[in-house]
Parts: structure tokens; C-alpha cells; sequence
């Protein structure tokens, strides 16, 4: 876990290159007792999915928030629609889905509230 969100800091600082030091990341720490993992590289495709689908500038920065409960790890980021939008294929998200059922049995939850989208990954 504290891996992939090292990991995650240093990928957002290749997209601040790009994108002017718009997108700013709230984690907990994550490098205190905690031994759980996530599966790999799935924090990459949530940035991913978040830089692909909201508009991102110095008047409106991406604020991504990445937060540990008992049991879950949740990225979450305010819906900031581009005004050209993308037509996403919706498949990185379901196939993030099914590894984690496949590998672990356990689902992913995906969902928006309060204007917000929120990935929960089940930690393992």
C-alpha cells in the first residue's frame, strides 16, 4: 500500500509537468504498520480515469483525495467536467472490477455523490 502511493505521488508529478501543478493530492500516510496491499498499478489507472475525464487548470486544479479505513482505500476527486467532453469506452474501471473479483472475490465500488466520484478498492 505505501508502495502504490509513492508510486502515485511521483505519477502526479509527471502530469503536474504537463498540466502546470493543477492537480493536487490529498493522501493519508500510508507507511505506518499497515501491511495490507491493493493490487498493482490500480491506483494508476483511477489517476488515469480522473486526468481523462475532468478539467484540469490553474482556475480549476483536480484536488485527488486517497484516504485508508479499516479495510478500503478510497480515491475520490470532484466531477469537474471538460467542456469538450471525452466519450469514454468505460472499460478500465470493469476491468479493474473483474481482476479484483477474479484474484480476490472481493468487488470494487464506484459511485458519485455529492458531486464528487469515488473508486473504494477493498484492501487485501
Amino acid at each position: 500500500l505505501a508502495d502504490g502511493t509513492d508510486f502515485i505521488k511521483s505519477y502526479i508529478g509527471l502530469f503536474n509537468m504537463r498540466y502546470d501543478n493543477a492537480i493536487v493530492l490529498h493522501a493519508d500516510d500510508l507507511h505506518g504498520d499497515r501491511n495490507e496491499c491493493i493490487l498493482s498499478l490500480s491506483l494508476q489507472l483511477i489517476i488515469e480515469n480522473a486526468v481523462k475525464h475532468n478539467e484540469i487548470s490553474n482556475r480549476h486544479p483536480l484536488h485527488i483525495r486517497i484516504r485508508a479505513d479499516k479495510d478500503s482505500l478510497s480515491v475520490s476527486n470532484p466531477i469537474q467536467p471538460k467542456l469538450t467532453a471525452s466519450s469514454g469506452t468505460h472499460i478500465g474501471l470493469s476491468n479493474l472490477s473483474k481482476r479484483y473479483q477474479l484474484l480476490f472475490g472481493r468487488e470494487i465500488e464506484v459511485k458519485e455523490e455529492k458531486n464528487h466520484f469515488i473508486v473504494i478498492l477493498p484492501l487485501i
